[in-house]
């Protein structure tokens, strides 16, 4: 799949980071993405100034872009980088899109969080591991299945809630 969305200025967000912001929209659009609603092509990402028009996001449909406050705190830009997703995968219609839209993020907030919090975690780390696992690596006794793969991390099930046997 390609990625929903693309950094598109070298702006710095003052509050927050950019691998935060890039936590917010993944874990939006993965959030959006499990009920089907998938923006239509790469939405451009600008960081800005938005302060004269006291907003903290802005989605501009035409040009398929969101724009986001340099200067929101942590919990601005999480709640504006949810609100302009829904906008970019959802139009709820005249006189009742915002209401909707707002509405929407209220629900999903505390879901996306968790998920951008999760993302955000060892976001060094798992890079890492991914740079030195390169499609030119040659396993040292040849290649094979790493047995940890199966390790259990604590999958429950939804209908028994106990942990998934192996």
């Amino acid at each position: 799949m390609i990625s929903p969305f693309a950094f598109a200025n070298k702006i710095k967000p003052v509050n927050t980071s950019r691998e935060q912001i890039r936590s917010f929209l993944s874990a939006s659009y993965t959030v959006l993405g499990f009920h089907n609603l998938f923006p239509k092509q790469t939405i451009k990402i600008y960081i800005m100034d938005l302060d004269d028009r006291d907003s903290s996001g802005i989605y501009n449909v035409k040009e398929l872009y969101i724009g986001l406050n340099k200067n929101n705190n942590p919990e601005e830009m999480l709640t504006a980088c949810l609100h302009e997703s829904i906008h970019s995968v959802c139009d709820f219609g005249y006189g009742t899109d915002e209401k909707c839209t707002s509405t929407l993020v209220a629900k999903l907030k505390a879901d996306v969080a968790i998920i951008a919090q999760l993302l955000l975690d060892n976001t060094y780390k798992r890079a890492a591991y991914i740079a030195h696992t390169k499609l030119a690596y040659r396993a040292k006794n040849g290649d094979h299945y790493d047995d940890n793969q199966w390790r259990t991390v604590g999958v429950r099930s939804k209908y028994a809630n106990k942990r998934v046997k192996r």
